[in-house]
């Protein structure tokens, strides 16, 4: 199962999804999104966090 995605594959992921939320808060901040928008950042970010951590 390692073959599918190797660890220097998940990383970037995992920096990615953490990235997506961070920018969703900045949004909200500076640029005046709605919490519903935040709540769609907020989500794709934490299924591409989840992605990087149960990929074998």
């Amino acid at each position: 199962m390692k073959h599918i995605m190797k660890a220097g594959y998940r990383y970037p992921f995992f920096f990615l999804g953490l990235f997506i939320i961070e920018l969703g808060g900045l949004a909200y901040k500076f640029l005046s999104f709605t919490i519903q928008d935040v709540e769609i950042f907020a989500v794709v970010g934490f299924l591409i966090f989840l992605f990087s951590l149960i990929t074998p």
